[in-house]
């Protein structure tokens, strides 16, 4: 989340895609976990325990490209192929 003066396109750009009631559930959800990152980290929270984490190292990589590619051909953005429009 970050400071309208910052960038004053956002809201703008967020309404073509998206009602009123959904940019509001993007902001609280935004809004919750910048808090809740601040708050763990300001009290030293550990949200998940050594053994956990080291699980995390294994996982596969992801190459941006790769995730790239896959988000432009998701269902989302081929209206014309019945899609449908976010705002509904």
């Amino acid at each position: 989340m970050t400071y309208r003066g910052q960038n004053p396109g956002a809201m703008p750009e967020l309404k073509k895609h998206f009602n009123s009631a959904q940019i509001v559930e993007i902001t609280m959800i935004s809004g919750f976990f910048n808090f809740w990152n601040r708050f763990t980290d300001g009290l030293q929270i550990d949200i998940e325990d050594a053994l956990v984490m080291n699980k995390f190292a294994k996982s596969a990589t992801i190459d941006p490209a790769d995730y790239v590619a896959y988000m432009r051909d998701c269902w989302w953005n081929h209206e014309d192929e019945g899609g449908g429009d976010a705002k509904s």
